[in-house]
């Protein structure tokens, strides 16, 4: 179901997971699952999505924004290994968590952004994903100006920071 972001129909798919074109094109960040990238306004964040979702942050002025790749939101980490750095944002409160320490470490209170969401596409684990997003973003009383959720569809999103996600279809819906 598409609520306040752009629909696009792009068929490029592949993109370097980040680089910066020599003719002033913005710098692009593409994120696979379990990534967590913060960019500033005009840099453009990419993913491509399944079941998992991407929640995307930004402050009101739409200045900096935060996107996550949550492969399953509503699973627990797994166990902190030895040498193991950072949180494993595979899962919910864990990119929750690495989305709001980035926006702190700017000067931005994760409560004061506003945000979008997209994927979920698959029943089930899709679902409980979605689920887990509404229910995570109402406990920070972060206020969600569009997603683009549910369904049988693959999606590619394409946030510029500064402006409206753009959200491709890039699947068929499955047959049944």
């Amino acid at each position: 179901m598409n609520h306040g972001l752009r629909m696009g129909n792009r068929a490029d798919l592949v993109k370097k997971s980040t680089q910066r074109g020599d003719s002033g094109q913005p710098t692009l960040t593409f994120l696979h699952p379990g990534d967590v990238a913060l960019a500033e306004r005009g840099e453009v964040l990419e993913t491509l999505l399944g079941s998992c979702i991407a929640l995307m942050l930004t402050d009101p002025r739409q200045t900096v924004g935060v996107m996550c790749h949550i492969v399953n939101a509503a699973l627990p980490p797994p166990r902190h290994r030895p040498g193991q750095i950072g949180l494993d944002a595979r899962f919910g409160e864990p990119a929750f968590e690495a989305m709001a320490l980035r926006l702190r470490v700017r000067g931005l209170d994760i409560q004061q952004c506003q945000a979008w969401l997209a994927g979920g596409g698959a029943p089930n684990v899709g679902e409980s994903n979605v689920h887990w997003a509404h229910e995570r973003l109402s406990r920070a009383g972060i206020e969600l100006l569009g997603s683009d959720t549910g369904g049988h569809a693959a999606r590619r999103v394409h946030w510029r920071v500064g402006e409206v996600p753009e959200v491709s279809i890039v699947s068929i819906e499955a047959a049944a």
